[in-house]
């Protein structure tokens, strides 16, 4: 995964907030990667593959460093597709057994612990590399470096996520509540914008993948 210092967004927020504390324009920017990352979905990649362990319900998803799990977008054990499930459907559709107790082949799978996901029914024999998929990924809070997609591509949309905040805060030179309104109305639509850039991407990839079956 190639990355970009969040320090790289700076001189396109200072500008329009020059009198802004370097920190405070950092943790606007990283706020904004993280909430253009967890609603675009942009940042998707293939999980590594985990074991399916006998009698193990819960499994922890490895993510690279400064990124914390953001969507599954698709997960399959041993080559079949799972279901995702919140855990009020799960009880609905096991309506006459206890969900959390069912081992067998897994066919959902619900999000309980953040970074985790849970086989429902969970395994009942060890499998090698049994649980693939596709997530998406967004920055930790502590995050120093980000997506270079973030930088390259939406390096201006970033900027006003952050100014979006900035200039939300009173008693300060760039205090602006209606550029504030703009900007947000403008970051809002990019996100919205690179959702659909991203999930056609997913559908053409989808689209090759069933193709190159025949």
């Amino acid at each position: 995964m190639t990355t970009v210092t969040t320090d790289s967004f700076l001189r396109e927020v200072v500008t329009y907030c020059p009198d802004v504390m370097e920190l405070v324009a950092l943790n606007a920017i990283v706020n904004a990667c993280i909430e253009f990352c967890r609603v675009s979905t942009i940042h998707r990649i293939d999980m590594t593959a985990l074991d399916g362990v006998a009698g193990q319900e819960e499994y922890t998803i490895t993510v690279p460093t400064d990124t914390q799990l953001a969507t599954v977008i698709q997960l399959s054990y041993n080559g079949l597709k799972l279901v995702p499930k919140s855990m009020e459907e799960l009880t609905a559709y096991y309506r006459y057994e206890d969900w959390d107790t069912i081992q067998g082949q897994p066919a959902f799978f619900t999000q309980i612990t953040p970074g985790t996901i849970r086989l429902v029914p969970y395994p009942d024999t060890n499998a090698t590399g049994a649980l693939t998929g596709r997530i998406s990924l967004m920055p930790t809070r502590s995050a120093t470096t980000v997506y270079d997609e973030l930088y390259n591509r939406y390096f201006e949309d970033i900027a006003l996520g952050a100014r979006s905040r900035l200039h939300y805060t009173p008693a300060t030179s760039y205090y602006d509540p209606a550029m504030a309104e703009q900007c947000k109305m403008r970051f809002d639509n990019a996100k919205n914008n690179a959702l659909s850039r991203a999930n056609k991407g997913q559908s053409r990839a989808m689209t090759r993948v069933l193709y190159n079956k025949f």
